[in-house]
């Protein structure tokens, strides 16, 4: 898997060494790719909780359709696009209201 590989070659070297020693081999079983999915979370976690983040490079997708895409259901994106909803009903109503008094001011 190429972004284990990457995250693993630009590991700061207070990361490098026995606490990384398990995420770094090769899986090769039916599992591998779940498996090394939770390798690269847990170099991400082992990178976070020693305060290391500035130190590994910020990565990018080549091309956008490779990422895979999560239902909105699972994301918080649901809850902030009912809260769009809600606010950009009430900016309307208030809106509304303002222009209203302003024709029965003139």
């Amino acid at each position: 898997m190429a972004a284990k590989t990457m995250l693993i070659q630009v590991l700061p070297s207070d990361v490098k060494g026995p606490p990384t020693e398990k995420y770094v081999k090769r899986r090769i079983n039916t599992n591998k790719v779940k498996n090394s999915v939770d390798d690269i979370f847990s170099l991400l976690e082992l990178i976070d909780r020693n305060g290391l983040r500035d130190k590994v490079p910020i990565f990018c997708a080549a091309n956008l359709a490779r990422i895979p895409m999560m239902p909105d259901d699972m994301t918080d994106l649901t809850s902030i696009r009912y809260e769009l909803c809600v606010l950009r009903k009430q900016v309307e109503f208030l809106a509304s209201y303002v222009c209203l008094e302003a024709r029965n001011c003139i």
